[in-house]
């Protein structure tokens, strides 16, 4: 039972990252970064700009669950690093509740600093826990950095495409690990 609803909570995560991306790409084109959508959603209707933080609150607080319990599960080795996921899920709930970090120097060095520790936190996961499944993260990071490339965006907006094959990354490997089962 907690294996098909690992999969279905990871598999609803997916949908609805992959649903935002898509409608980020449609109405605002390709942005400096995730945040950005914040601001750039608010500036077409006023008052859309939580669809940014809501996301990123829905896919910590559903993506948890499984992290946590993956991390927990895993070799002896893999569960020493359960703190990496829960460090990760903090400064993205942080991101999302600093996301109007445009408002005064402090907060947007908080808000850069916060989602900082989340990517170093998340890459660590994947080197130090899932290290079997490195070649599906850098065979995502690698498909980003070419969607990127051909877009002509690559240079002009290299966190965007980061912080996509992060979030991408992630679940996918966890997903992976819940239906193959890989042991970490």
């Amino acid at each position: 039972m907690e294996l098909s609803f690992s999969i279905v909570l990871l598999t609803i995560d997916i949908i609805i990252f992959t649903i935002f991306i898509v409608s980020v790409f449609v109405k605002l084109g390709i942005p400096d970064n995730l945040s950005t959508t914040y601001y750039l959603y608010n500036d077409i209707k006023r008052g859309t700009g939580w669809i940014f933080p809501a996301l990123v609150v829905f896919i910590c607080c559903t993506g948890i669950l499984v992290w946590i319990s993956t991390t927990h599960h895993a070799s002896s080795w893999g569960a020493k690093f359960t703190f990496l996921p829960i460090i990760s899920l903090v400064c993205m709930l942080s991101v999302a509740a600093s996301a109007r970090y445009k408002k005064s120097q402090k907060l947007i060095y908080f808000h850069y600093t916060v989602a900082i520790i989340a990517a170093v936190c998340s890459v660590g996961w994947m080197n130090l826990v899932a290290y079997k499944l490195i070649p599906v993260g850098v065979t995502i990071l690698l498909a980003w950095i070419l969607a990127g490339m051909r877009t002509n965006t690559l240079k002009s907006c290299p966190l965007f495409w980061l912080e996509i094959a992060c979030f991408y990354a992630i679940l996918i490997m966890l997903l992976l690990i819940k239906i193959i089962p890989v042991e970490i």
